[in-house]
């Protein structure tokens, strides 16, 4: 099986004409997953996005690119679920 037959398909809406689309993830082994090397959590995949778009790890701390949807996520952690009483006691040592 060729690297496209595994993760591409010919699309079955018409408006596709026929062309190649990424088969849905469901329908990708996880093995086949994780060879590409992709991260498996949504936290760590914006994170790799981020490291994509900025180029360096210091450039991601310091984007101004505030539009972004990915932007308050940026640094691994997603700030709209707050800490523990527990963690903030940790941190504030």
């Amino acid at each position: 099986m060729s690297e496209d037959q595994k993760y591409l398909m010919v699309s079955n809406q018409a408006v596709d004409d026929g062309e190649l689309v990424g088969k849905p993830p469901s329908e990708v082994s996880l093995e086949d997953l994780k060879a590409l090397g992709h991260p498996q959590s949504l936290t760590k995949a914006v994170r790799a996005k981020c490291l994509d778009c900025a180029h360096h790890e210091s450039e991601v701390r310091k984007c101004v690119q505030y539009s972004c949807p990915l932007w308050p996520f940026r640094m691994g952690k997603s700030p709209f679920h707050k800490r523990s009483k527990h963690n903030k006691e940790t941190n504030n040592v």
